[in-house]
């Protein structure tokens, strides 16, 4: 009976070592694709979905472990949970791709003509500029632009040898008054040195400039 029993020790141990042999080759393998599988898309997933990447690869370290503990069923049972996680990681890593690059689109669409734009703009400045620079004439005596930048405001307006003059060009924006020159003459302070009033002063009101009051009777005389 004792030697019976011997024997049935030795065939189930002998099973389970067959079994466990039996069973290492497809974890192997198990992990060697699920390895595979993540490195195809860590790439894309390191850029678009970094966190849900983070979770995969902690689900594969367990899975390599238990291969590297000889546990294979263990193995064989979590390969397709981390096999179906990688291809979720894949879809999520392709669907954040296709949202970045049409938001991509979107804005090149928008600004697409800007940019095209922009360089011819900054050009035609530049060749304002240059026809401007050749424009404008150094007063008599004046033998450089540097001699000529060290006068004083007050030399420049006695002298009237300011380059550019003033334009008779009303400016209608706001804060951004002209007046006329009898009104200059009395207020110096605001003369314009880019424009002047362009309207004759025959067609101007005297200066000072009458008082008129208008008769509001819910008010009384209100000017």
């Amino acid at each position: 009976m004792k030697k019976l029993s011997h024997w049935l020790l030795a065939a189930l141990a002998a099973a389970l070592v067959m079994s466990c042999a039996n069973q290492k080759a497809p974890a192997e393998q198990a992990v060697a694709v699920a390895e595979a599988s993540l490195a195809a898309v860590r790439g894309s997933a390191q850029k678009y979905a970094p966190d849900q990447l983070q979770a995969v690869e902690d689900q594969l370290k367990g899975l390599k472990d238990s291969l590297a503990k000889g546990d294979y069923k263990a193995v064989l049972t979590g390969a397709p949970t981390v096999n179906s996680a990688i291809n979720s990681l894949k879809d999520a890593a392709e669907t954040k791709k296709a949202d970045v690059d049409a938001a991509a689109a979107r804005a090149k669409d928008a600004w697409g003509p800007v940019s095209a734009d922009v360089p011819m703009m900054i050009e035609t400045l530049d060749k304002r500029v240059d026809s401007l620079s050749k424009s404008h004439r150094l007063p008599k005596g004046v033998k450089n632009w540097e001699e000529y930048a060290a006068w004083s405001p007050d030399k420049i307006r006695d002298a009237d040898s300011f380059p550019y003059k003033p334009l008779d060009h009303p400016l209608h924006s706001t804060a951004h008054m002209v007046f006329p020159e009898m009104w200059t003459k009395v207020h110096p302070e605001h003369v314009r040195f880019d424009v002047g009033f362009d309207i004759p002063e025959c067609f101007l009101p005297e200066f000072p400039p009458p008082l008129y009051l208008t008769t509001h009777p819910e008010l009384g005389d209100a000017s």
